[in-house]
């Protein structure tokens, strides 16, 4: 239920995406209380307001993007807010709509979320194959598998080279050549044998910073790996119950917890400890907003903590429900995912927007436009404008053996998602819709 009474009913059929328009239906006002026809001028006026043209958005091509540099990281970021660094809009109105450019299909499992570098989007499985698929064409143009491997979390992106992780080494994936697609994969870390990756990769520069652990010994340690030499040190302690599997960037420091300590490390300068009574939701990761830190405590609540002030004291924002599957944020908006729909709140706890759902929903993705959630083996995109305003997908052809969906990714004018067994699908906002 929205924040203004009305009862929005977003739901979708099994067989076609629908689109839900809220028409608010206001009458233009009379032309004559704009009248700017009070003397023989008015031609001139028209003529120097017509001369004044919108500026022209380029239209990014496919060219384009294969010449750029990019980055790529878990959650879009190394703050983990979800948010992805793209204009693309959404197709608002009943003219336009997204459209499905491509299915593959990879029949494996995943558990991890995929990256993508200026041609491909890889897609790491559980059973140690790392797939590479073309980001245009949807076709897959490779499958490494190295010995003995198992991928579980998600890797990062440098520069267009990939570094996946396995849960006891990190393979370094470059390809070569301009017009093939030839890979060629180096192991360039490995664990020691008691102990393995624990952690999503995040980087910095040429450095790769991601924790290792012992679960039988309790030995850990936080790892920074420099890409250029294959050098690396560590901050090792010692860990009673829980490790985070993932870390939180801030300037340059990087924030994870374990038991009930927060770490701040930095490769740099001294790593801190800091005692905390927030009992941290171990599943869900810390985000840094607005220079911020938000983590989820066992009680399905939101605390912060001011990474501008001197005391480290966690506050509470007001946020909490019955059961929180996943939020992100962007700005000063903080998104919830819940088992009964999901919640806008501004970064200072009050709510500004609520859906109602029969089913939990995942808070995925977003970016400038557009905010993408998943509901099972659905993907729903809200038009970040309007929040009334939404399509939904079923992904595959609709039969539950997709799997549920497993990570969304915005990227330039498309948007990438995978279920947990293996359907890979990419949207774009491109559609026109014939009225007759």
């Amino acid at each position: 239920m929205s924040k203004n009474n009305d009862i929005i009913d977003i739901s979708f059929d099994e067989d076609k995406p629908q689109k839900n328009v809220i028409d608010l239906n206001i009458e233009p006002e009379n032309s004559d209380s704009l009248d700017i026809n009070v003397n023989a001028e008015k031609g001139a006026v028209r003529n120097f307001i017509n001369e004044i043209k919108e500026p022209e958005k380029h239209a990014i091509t496919n060219e384009d993007i294969i010449e750029s540099q990019l980055n790529s990281y878990y959650r879009g970021n190394p703050a983990l807010t979800g948010k992805y660094n793209s204009d693309m809009e959404y197709p608002e109105g009943i003219g336009v709509s997204f459209r499905k450019k491509f299915i593959t299909l990879l029949k494996d499992e995943f558990l991890n979320c995929m990256l993508e570098n200026n041609k491909y989007i890889a897609a790491a499985s559980r059973h140690g194959n790392i797939y590479f698929i073309d980001r245009f064409t949807g076709s897959i143009k490779s499958k490494i598998s190295p010995a003995n491997s198992v991928f579980e979390k998600t890797g990062t992106v440098i520069r267009n080279t990939f570094y996946i992780n396995s849960v006891k080494s990190i393979y370094e994936i470059k390809t070569s050549g301009e017009s093939t697609d030839n890979f060629t994969s180096n192991e360039i870390y490995t664990s020691s044998a008691d102990s393995f990756i624990w952690s999503n990769l995040t980087a910095k520069g040429d450095e790769i910073f991601f924790l290792t652990y012992s679960p039988s010994t309790g030995n850990a340690s936080i790892n920074s790996l420099n890409i250029s030499d294959y050098s690396y040190c560590e901050y090792e302690f010692k860990v009673e119950k829980e490790l985070s599997d993932s870390m939180c960037m801030a300037g340059d420091q990087f924030f994870f917890f374990y038991d009930n300590k927060l770490v701040k490390y930095s490769s740099t300068s001294t790593t801190e400890e800091t005692e905390i009574f927030l009992k941290p939701n171990f599943s869900s990761p810390v985000i840094n907003l607005n220079y911020r830190l938000y983590a989820l405590n066992e009680l399905n609540e939101i605390f912060y903590f001011d990474l501008s002030e001197k005391n480290s004291v966690w506050k509470f924002t007001g946020i909490r429900a019955e059961h929180i599957t996943s939020f992100i944020g962007a700005d000063d908006n903080i998104f919830v995912g819940m088992l009964t729909g999901w919640k806008a709140f501004k970064s200072s706890g009050s709510e500004f927007f609520s859906f109602e759902e029969d089913s939990e929903i995942k808070m995925e993705c977003l970016s400038n436009s557009l905010l993408a959630a998943s509901k099972g083996n659905k993907i729903i995109f809200y038009n970040l404008k309007r929040f009334t305003e939404a399509e939904g997908y079923i992904a595959g052809t609709g039969s539950h053996e997709t799997g549920e969906i497993k990570n969304a990714v915005i990227s330039f004018d498309n948007i990438y998602i995978i279920t947990s067994k293996g359907t890979l699908e990419c949207y774009s906002s491109d559609n026109l819709n014939i009225h007759i």
